[in-house]
């Protein structure tokens, strides 16, 4: 990888908005920046101008000394007006005054890595915040991107590579009989203090993948309730067919919401009802599916329908409050009344059911693969204690997996994975 360059990009999201952002990092960055005629000063944002054809285009810009920015090399960082093609002749202009080059996709993280600003398992964490998709995985990426994985990892680190020297050690004296680097019962000892340290770290990760799972609220009720009403409501058009005539929702429907702040998967279910015909029991198998693997339940009560228990999967909504005598606590997906309070005492539950736990950490495929490996290298180790060349060989193993997590020991293949997965820019 080429980190000598001077590398040019926008670091902002592509197409229009009010601001943008063209980002430069490399030895002739701040240079670069004085011959379009801008003098910022390290550790200051400055408002300049910037001459773009025949216009002066307003900028803010905001210089980074070497070693006291993301990529541990001088940085440059212009927002400007978000119009892209402004931002793509910026790009132009400062490429030329530079004599540098556009970044490739995850370049200026790649060279936060290599500059030793953030580990490898940091910069998988910056690249998880990118695409994330929800709050649980925003706040899993962020204790990756924070370097709660390799701070975990570096105590095993230590612990095995002090076990190694000694075993070490102790095969290079092995012709000496009164030198014993290391008793069995201390490195036994040693093997199962790191063993349990990785133990722990195995079961109270959470696979990344597993937080892109959308919470699935599902609407039941008997049939005519309201349901299909209160769904096409509450996802802003008229996606399922209404009707007096009961029986109208024969399948499940889905749609994405968001509630508050939590983006869910809302489920219109057919009526709950004993009917024995085919398409009704398909329907009725369907719906009771659905209300089993819901994460939350909206049992829609109609007027005259006798209303279940609440708890912490269901809320009891009374729909139809234009047709009822007592219409406190009621809603009415026509009028829109009461919506608002259930969209709340959604998201509050919602919400609680998507809160990582603060004991978890986020992992990715790649962390899952390496912490098992270098757990069965610590197995390993123990099963072959009495033979110090195969022990030691096993500690290897398992010191090179937990490299692989930080970086610190890694094959160019690896990282090039890694960074490929980025957006250019970042």
């Amino acid at each position: 990888m080429d980190l000598e360059s001077t590398i040019v990009a926008i670091s902002s999201a592509q197409g229009y908005a009010k601001r943008a952002m063209v980002r430069i990092s490399g030895s002739k960055a701040f240079s670069g920046i004085e011959k379009l005629g801008v003098k910022p000063k390290f550790g200051s944002v400055l408002s300049s101008k910037l001459d773009i054809g025949e216009n002066k285009l307003p900028v803010l810009v905001g210089a980074f000394p070497k070693n006291s920015s993301y990529t541990g090399d001088q940085l440059i960082e212009i927002q400007l007006v978000g119009n892209p093609i402004l931002a793509r002749r910026l790009v132009s202009l400062c490429i030329e005054a530079t004599g540098g080059r556009e970044a490739t996709a995850g370049e200026f993280t790649a060279r936060a890595f290599f500059s030793g600003r953030i580990s490898l398992a940091q910069a998988e964490g910056v690249s998880a915040t990118i695409s994330a998709s929800n709050n649980a995985e925003l706040s899993g990426a962020a204790l990756l991107r924070e370097g709660a994985l390799s701070k975990l990892t570096k105590p095993v680190v230590s612990v095995l590579t002090r076990t190694l020297a000694l075993i070490e050690a102790g095969i290079d004296f092995t012709d000496e009989e009164d030198v014993e680097a290391i008793s069995n019962s201390n490195l036994n000892c040693e093997l199962n203090s790191a063993k349990e340290s990785l133990s722990s770290i195995i079961h109270h990760s959470v696979p990344m993948a597993s937080l892109r799972y959308l919470p699935k609220v599902v609407l039941a009720g008997k049939p005519n309730a309201g349901k299909s009403t209160l769904f096409n409501y509450l996802i802003g058009k008229q996606r399922v067919v209404v009707n007096k005539i009961s029986g109208t929702t024969r399948d499940a429907i889905e749609e994405g919401v968001i509630f508050g702040s939590v983006k869910a998967l809302l489920v219109d279910i057919a009526g709950l009802e004993n009917k024995h015909d085919n398409i009704s029991y398909s329907s009725q198998i369907t719906a009771q599916n659905a209300i089993a693997n819901a994460d939350l339940v909206l049992w829609c009560v109609g007027p005259n329908d006798t209303a279940p228990s609440a708890n912490e999967q269901t809320i009891v909504v009374k729909t139809k409050a234009d047709l009822r005598d007592q219409k406190e606590g009621a809603i009415c997906a026509t009028t829109g009344v009461g919506i608002e309070k259930l969209k709340i005492q959604i998201a509050e539950l919602l919400q609680l059911k998507t809160i990582v736990n603060l004991n978890a950490i986020a992992t990715l495929p790649r962390h899952e693969e390496l912490l098992s490996v270098a757990f069965g290298g610590i197995e390993g180790a123990e099963t072959n204690s009495q033979t110090p060349e195969l022990c030691a060989a096993c500690i290897r193993d398992s010191l090179h997996a937990l490299g692989k997590i930080t970086g610190r020991i890694s094959p160019d293949d690896v990282l090039e994975h890694v960074f490929s997965s980025f957006c250019v820019g970042k």
